[in-house]
């Protein structure tokens, strides 16, 4: 199974709230989900806009943290995408500098397409990261994509649905494998 994570999937995110009962069973079937990921039963992905999210993390221990969550997910195979170069002459010799010129996302009319739809521009990022790179799941705790957005995204990417790690527990069986995972901590 292949699953896209938001930023507000990262660990140490639902950590942070973690004395909260309905973000403490988030976090539990986060880190069963993540026992899956390191087992090889399910890919989670992650792509360079989870990336520019937490680099806006002003905590330098969060941050911290935050990356090796970031570094312990598989990146998305198609993470950006290359336009073309810029070429600027930088002196009367010929010298070139040729930069690329590149995208967070696969496809920009999907993108504006989410925009037009009432997404903020980096959830939309996400969902189009996610639905461009063929994923099964769109694991998040944003209640707005959850509640007011699902009905759209999953009709727009069949193939993708978006669900809360605890759905995503209940729906993989998970639970029977917790015991184990309690005994491990």
């Amino acid at each position: 199974m292949r699953i896209y994570c938001d930023t507000d999937t990262l660990s140490h995110n639902v950590e942070r709230h973690a004395n909260q009962p309905e973000v403490r069973a988030e976090l539990d079937a986060l880190r069963l989900l993540l026992k899956q990921h390191a087992d090889g039963r399910v890919v989670m992905y992650r792509s360079r806009v989870n990336l520019r999210e937490l680099e806006q993390t002003r905590n330098a221990d969060q941050l911290r943290l935050l990356a090796a969550d970031y570094e312990a997910l598989e990146p998305v195979p198609l993470d950006e995408r290359h336009y073309g170069n810029s070429e600027e002459m930088v002196d009367p010799f010929g010298s070139v500098v040729s930069s690329p010129l590149v995208s967070d996302v696969q496809d920009e009319k999907i993108l504006a397409e989410l925009q037009g739809y009432g997404l903020s521009r980096r959830d939309a990022e996400h969902i189009t990261q996610a639905g461009c790179n063929g994923c099964e799941v769109f694991l998040t705790r944003d209640r707005a994509l959850l509640l007011k957005f699902r009905p759209f995204i999953e009709a727009r990417f069949p193939q993708l649905r978006v669900l809360q790690p605890s759905q995503l527990e209940v729906e993989l069986a998970l639970p029977a494998q917790s015991a184990g995972l309690a005994k491990e901590k």
